[in-house]
């Protein structure tokens, strides 16, 4: 039987939190309180209304960092007016209710929020490394991005965390594109230890039975084992690891 609510209690906690005169720490106290009474929702149905309103008058409060977890909240709600503003605001930063890395790590749950226009031209001209990072987590989830991720997944001037943050979206969207680049990945004699991981690693855990066909992969994952003294590199590591699928 869901435990009672206590009713004055959430209405104060609710006032509380639409208030802007109230003490910060309060506040954010009030928000917590509300957020673990919501957990319950067949005892909260009766508040979630009034919550749901709060929270949406947060969406502009001056204390950002209310405002920031407000909108988490409405996000992950997926409630559609919320998501309307900051998509808007990705497009118009002037009126933007946060940064477009925050925006995006909230609407990036969502393959419906309507971001991946928005998306696509902050990846391509990003006002920074967190909004170009946050812009491929909400394109991984799209199609028509697949070509994007192998040019980034190829491309040695890219930083090695956004390459396999490549990876992992190619893997989601389109896994035989990704274990082809893979198996070039590993056997590519100019490419850094760490994205040769990247490559072995991608082939030893996803790969299909197919690997096992590939005799010049074979012999290079062999040559690797062979080279490899008492401490392994982290190639030597991945190479052991590949190995394992011809056994």
């Amino acid at each position: 039987m869901p435990r009672k609510q206590n009713v004055s209690s959430i209405r104060e906690l609710i006032a509380m939190l639409r208030d802007p005169d109230q003490a910060p720490s309060k506040r954010w106290m009030a928000m917590q309180a509300l957020k673990s009474a919501a957990f319950d929702p067949v005892a909260f149905a009766p508040h979630r209304s009034s919550y749901m309103g709060a929270l949406r008058a947060l969406r502009t409060d001056a204390d950002m960092k209310l405002r920031k977890e407000a909108i988490g909240v409405l996000a992950c709600e997926r409630d559609p007016d919320t998501q309307q503003l900051l998509v808007q605001g990705l497009d118009s930063p002037d009126d933007a209710l946060l940064a477009p890395q925050h925006a995006l790590q909230m609407l990036c749950s969502d393959p419906h929020s309507g971001a991946q226009a928005a998306a696509r031209r902050i990846a391509d001209n990003p006002p920074s490394l967190q909004a170009r990072r946050e812009a491929l987590r909400v394109l991984a989830s799209d199609p028509a991005s697949v070509p994007m991720f192998e040019k980034i997944l190829r491309d040695r001037d890219e930083k090695p965390p956004i390459r396999q943050l490549a990876a992992s979206a190619l893997q989601h969207l389109e896994p035989k594109r990704l274990h082809q680049c893979a198996r070039e990945l590993a056997m590519d004699k100019n490419e850094s230890d760490q994205i040769k991981t990247l490559g072995m690693t991608v082939l030893a855990t996803y790969a299909g039975d197919d690997v096992l066909e590939d005799k010049k992969l074979k012999s290079h994952v062999a040559s690797l084992n062979k080279r490899a003294g008492k401490r392994a590199s982290q190639v030597a590591v991945a190479a052991r690891k590949l190995s394992e699928r011809y056994t």
